[in-house]
Parts: C-alpha cells; structure tokens; sequence
C-alpha cells in the first residue's frame, strides 16, 4: 500500500467532472472504497452518464448532475478535478478562493506511488506506444498496470502496487498540468511527437508545448528521457533535460544513443555499440507514425533490458488499438477503417498518406483552432469522395474546400454518412473515418464516434 487508507476517511469529498472515460468512476469508488462521504457533480445530464454510474456500487455516492454548484463546492473538504475541467474555471477559482483543497487523481497517485513510472506523452500515438511498451514489460512482469488518459484511474490499483514493478501512464497535456503542483516527472519520460492540439483549451501553441514539456521538468540526472528526433518540438524540449538523453528515429543518426531505422531494419545503439533488434517488416501497424510509435516502446524495452526474443514475439502479434486505423471490415470489394481518434489534422493527413487505392474519406467536426489548409489540400489529392459531419470545424474546412474546388457531401449524423459512402463506394475503395476534428457535439467522445461507425458498417449484408 502506498496511501494511508485513513486519509480521506470521514471527509467530504467532490468529484468535480464524472466524464465518460472511467477516470471520475475511478475516484469514486476509490474514496467512497476509503471511507469519505462522496459527491459527483457533472455538466451533463443523468441519461448520458448512464454507463459510468452503472460503475459505481450503489448508494455510495451521491449526484449532482446537468449543473455544478458552488453549494457543493462550499461543502467539500477535497475537491477531485476531473482532467477535462481547466484550472481556469470559474468553479477552481470559486474553490481557491475558498481555500478548498483541489487534487487531482493523477496528483494524487504520482505524489504517493514508490514503483518506478514511465510516463509518455505525445499529440499523437501516445496511447499506442504505451500499450505496446506495456506488451514489453508484462513479459517480465505479467501484472504490470498501464492506466492514465482514455484508460482507467492509476487510483484504481494503488493499494496493489509493488514498488518493484513499474508502471506505465499514458498522459495527456492536461493531466501533466494536474500533476505539476507535485512538482513529478516519470523516471522514464517518452515524448512520442509534438503537432498542434488542443488549441481551443490552450491559448497558444507555445502554452501546449509548456504543458508537454512538464514531462521532463523534474526529472534529474538519473532519469531517462525518450525522444523523437525528427520532431523539432521534441528537439526543443530535449536540449531542456537533465535526463540521460535517448533518441529514436526513422532515419540512421551518427550521434547520440538509440534506436533508430537502416534499410529496414530497426538498429538500437549505446556509445559506440550496435545490435540489430528486428526488422520492420514484422510490424503489423500501418503507417509512418505507427513506425515511430514502435521505436519509442522498443526504446523504452531496451532500458529494462527486455530480450530481443521477447521483442519479436510480441510485434509479430501486436495488431494495434481499436479506431487507430482500425480495418473492420471487407465487403463487396471495399475496405472499411476505423481511425476515429485522428482528432487532428495532422493525424487525419497520415492516415491518407497511409491508405492505398482510392478512399472516400469520413471527416469534420468541432473545431479545435488548429491549422486546417494542408489538411484539405491532402484530402483533394488523395481522396475520391468527401463526406463531412456537422460541426464548427466542419463549417471551416467547407470554405478551404470551396477554395479548392473539392465537391463534398454533408451528413447529419453517422448513420447518414455511413449511407452517403455506401452509395457511392465502388470497388477498390476505402472508406476512412478520419475526421481530424474533435467528436463532442454530435457523439459523446471520440470512441462513441467510432463505435457508431462500426455498428452502421456491421449492418451492411
């Protein structure tokens, strides 16, 4: 056990954010689980967060939904902010202004964990190098946790963890800002890549970075830092650390050690030595960043002297994440992907670098203030047929579509839009969900977007 179970017994304690992912679930149940008197308070209404109170035993909290108040905020003795709720709220400064405690269960968990974490971060790919990073080290350690992000609470496992066996957080901007008041970085830091994002949370594109950059601003001489080379972002933040420095790349580099790509086959170097790890022919992940995603984890294996045999056993059967340019289906001639967490453009142009053959393209939805020009040229030269779904990020890439003289055609909904590539769909196509916008509005999150995707597909005799 690493947390007094008595901390929280007998206070007051406000789930500031349920949200949908699992991450307020998690902290419910871990302080109602530790004695505290637990309120839930969300913006949204009962019916859509069905599914995570269903997680939730019975009786051991209580809600307050479709609202926040500062009533309940008076009323707590701890206030868990959810990742998604901005420091910046009215409802955080309302607290610190009451001199409320806030935390945050990612805070929580670094300040009072004693396993080694590695933590990566990155715009895009984080989740799969984690997962595959992971693959790695539970060959070692078969109970090894990997948490954070889209995934579960790191809380829901505290009590459990050795301090032995490390542990591996995927971490978005956010939650790195909610665990900079403890002052943390990760023992191992993997920094997969930086693109614009978040834009509409972040007032600039020079902030995002400052919160990506949290990764390694506490780290010391004895930690470890796993970087993109071929980022110029990552570039930036490495001449920062203090870390022992390792790169990885596409390309062959002559200074420095890691791992890196030479005619195919995936080199790892340490001062003047080299070895042969595997070559990438065996990868099952399609595209250029999910190269870069397999470099990362092989990367992070090396530093826990994980075998090359081990290695090769597990990418030969790693076939990658649900809605990560996901083939569901075959029919009739036609491909059918899922790539609903492309939530940039930046995301979205790989995945149409990546498809071959003619695509009908699924895209649009709520803006996000990223750059959107590049990403409309790329879909008039790569795709055959442009379907867009509501959105204010829709609204923009309409007028840089005009521009460009690319024909489209608009959806209402998932069902609709499904309908739209059927018809149109010819043999040889790809039909791609690739919306480089976010999914709120229109779907409850972004694998809510995908999900539907997969059930209209399914439909299809």
């Amino acid at each position: 056990m690493v947390i007094h179970t008595d901390m929280f017994r007998g206070k007051k304690v406000l789930i500031f954010g349920l949200g949908l992912h699992g991450g307020g679930v998690s902290s419910a149940r871990y302080f109602a689980k530790h004695g505290a008197t637990v309120r839930v308070t969300d913006l949204r209404p009962r019916l859509l967060l069905l599914s995570s109170i269903r997680r939730i035993k019975k009786g051991s909290v209580s809600y307050v939904l479709g609202r926040h108040r500062t009533r309940d905020i008076d009323w707590a003795d701890v206030l868990v902010k959810n990742p998604g709720v901005s420091w910046s709220s009215p409802y955080m400064e309302y607290a610190r202004r009451k001199k409320i405690r806030i935390i945050t269960d990612i805070g929580l968990f670094v300040e009072h964990v004693r396993a080694p974490v590695i933590g990566v971060t990155g715009t895009k790919g984080k989740s799969t190098t984690s997962a595959l990073l992971a693959a790695f080290l539970r060959t070692r350690w078969r109970q090894l946790m990997l948490a954070g992000n889209a995934l579960y609470s790191p809380l829901e496992r505290i009590d459990t963890l050795s301090s032995k066996m490390p542990v591996v957080l995927e971490l978005s901007s956010w939650q790195l800002e909610d665990a900079a008041y403890t002052r943390w970085s990760p023992h191992v830091a993997i920094v997969t890549n930086i693109y614009p994002d978040h834009l509409n949370r972040h007032k600039s594109m020079s902030e995002y970075i400052a919160a990506k950059e949290l990764i390694v601003r506490f780290q010391n001489r004895g930690d470890i830092f796993i970087a993109n080379k071929e980022n110029p972002y990552v570039k930036l933040i490495a001449k920062k650390t203090r870390a022992t420095l390792i790169w990885f790349s596409k390309k062959p580099f002559k200074t420095g050690d890691g791992v890196f790509l030479r005619n195919g086959m995936i080199v790892s170097r340490t001062g003047d030595s080299e070895r042969e790890i595997i070559h990438s022919k065996y990868l099952r992940l399609k595209g250029r960043h999910n190269l870069e995603d397999a470099l990362a984890a092989i990367a992070g294996a090396l530093v826990y002297d994980i075998p090359k045999t081990a290695i090769h056993n597990v990418i030969k059967r790693f076939i990658g994440l649900p809605g990560r340019l996901e083939t569901v289906r075959h029919l009739n001639g036609i491909t059918y992907v899922n790539d609903t967490t492309s939530t940039t453009p930046q995301a979205a142009m790989e995945a149409l670098r990546t498809i071959h053959g003619p695509i009908q393209l699924i895209a649009g939805g709520l803006d996000k203030k990223l750059p959107l020009g590049k990403f409309c040229s790329e879909i008039k030269l790569r795709s055959r047929v442009v379907i867009l779904l509501p959105g204010s990020g829709t609204v923009r890439m309409k007028k840089f579509l005009l521009r460009l003289g690319v024909k489209y055609h608009l959806a209402s909904s998932m069902v609709e839009a499904v309908h739209l590539a059927k018809i149109h769909a010819e043999p040889g196509d790809t039909v791609l969900l690739s919306p480089g916008c976010a999914s709120f509005g229109v779907f409850l999150h972004e694998f809510d977007r995908g999900d539907q995707f997969v059930r209209e597909v399914a439909k299809f005799a």
